[in-house]
């Protein structure tokens, strides 16, 4: 039986959306990545995804490990009120829907 190695991406928020910035090996080098990116203020948050290949579900199961701000208030407080206005939505911690790492690599779109 082989191994699956874990995946760490670093996500950013900017506008109320989340994008990978980057993939890292280890959960220390994601976040450290995550908080210099945080720290430089290039975006409205961060967060540290761990994904773990679970063999008996055939399929990636995806975990936060990390996250600035902490707290969806202080989220929704460092939030530019224009991008939020403006898409007129009211869904501060909505996440995207998002694929496992296995169904980017098989499938093409």
């Amino acid at each position: 039986m082989t191994s699956n190695p874990e995946i760490f991406e670093v996500l950013t928020q900017n506008n109320g959306r989340w994008t990978i910035h980057s993939r890292c090996r280890t959960e220390t080098q994601a976040i450290a990545e995550a908080r210099e990116f945080f720290d430089r203020r290039q975006c409205s948050a961060v967060k540290v995804v761990k994904e773990a290949f679970d063999q008996e579900a055939n399929l990636y199961r995806e975990f936060t490990v990390f996250r600035l701000p902490t707290t969806a208030s202080a989220l929704a407080n460092k939030a530019p009120p224009k991008a939020a206005a403006a898409k007129g939505s009211a869904k501060p911690e909505s996440a995207p829907k998002r694929r496992g790492l296995l169904e980017i690599l098989t499938h093409r779109s």
